[in-house]
């Protein structure tokens, strides 16, 4: 399964930073700065379920989960940023929790997922729990290349909204890819 990046409305407009430091206390600014990214996170599980039927739960219910998973936890939102990134880490565990629910309840491997968007065959190929457990292993030893295939991969933010959420260039934030994916491929061995 090869995922590709949709491009995110700027959310940076007057008062989204701040609807974002209430967000914290008060459930309905959660709420509406979640509403903001609704759509975007549709169109990326439908591009992450879209390929292959993995679960039954569909685009809609695996944003619905990732939306529960975060009202749910006390969150303290401190930027645009930081929201995106809890969102991205919300639906990567959604997944893997469903692919583990999956893989006890069918005896099978996990999906099957590629970091190379590029290659839409390539032959290096790996299950969506090997890949979660090389990226925790990848965040222990450098977080911000851990964020930058969590924003990209599992949120599908573009390169250009991930250097600017990080304040940094589009080609730091290309580089890390690029060494982050070849970091994780090293780890799962493939």
């Amino acid at each position: 399964m090869v995922f590709h990046s949709v491009h995110y409305m700027p959310l940076s407009e007057p008062g989204f930073e701040q609807l974002l430091q209430r967000s914290s206390t008060d459930k309905d600014a959660f709420k509406e700065a979640f509403a903001a990214i609704y759509d975007a996170l549709r169109s990326r599980s439908s591009r992450l379920l879209g390929r292959q039927p993995m679960y039954s739960i569909g685009a809609t219910g695996l944003v619905h989960e990732v939306y529960l998973k975060l009202v749910g936890a006390s969150i303290d939102v401190q930027s645009e940023s930081h929201f995106y990134h809890l969102a991205a880490k919300a639906m990567r565990m959604v997944l893997v929790d469903y692919q583990r629910h999956r893989s006890r309840a069918k005896r099978d491997p996990g999906e099957i997922v590629t970091l190379d968007e590029e290659i839409p065959h390539d032959p290096r190929v790996v299950d969506l729990l090997v890949l979660h457990d090389a990226l925790e292993r990848l965040q222990k030893r450098h977080e911000h290349l851990a964020e930058i295939v969590e924003l990209h991969f599992f949120a599908g933010l573009s390169f250009p909204k991930i250097a600017e959420l990080q304040g940094v260039s589009l080609s730091t934030v290309e580089r890390g890819w690029r060494t982050a994916r070849a970091l994780l491929y090293s780890d799962m061995n493939v």
